[in-house]
């Protein structure tokens, strides 16, 4: 069960981390109430242009590098908590 979570937080700060200026800091902060986890880089962000776009899926900038644009193994699926129980 906590394995995607783990994934998609493993995901989330090596994008980060790749995306970032070499030297600079990742900051990665956990919110207990209400519960949130934060991940900030301090790489170039994305472009105005393609803001309206960063969760429309298999979506990707001109600026890529090699992989399929999918964010993980699965894709960008959206799952619901009932899924699992449907495998």
């Amino acid at each position: 069960m906590f394995r995607r979570q783990a994934d998609a937080l493993r995901n989330l700060i090596d994008n980060a981390l790749s995306r970032s200026p070499p030297g600079e800091i990742v900051d990665v902060t956990i919110h207990a109430l209400p519960a949130a986890l934060e991940v900030a880089d301090h790489g170039r962000g994305v472009p105005l242009s393609l803001r309206p776009h960063v969760f429309d899926p298999f979506s990707r900038g001109a600026n890529r590098r090699g992989g399929a644009g999918v964010g993980h193994r699965g894709g960008n699926r959206r799952h619901s908590p009932r899924d699992r129980h449907r495998r």
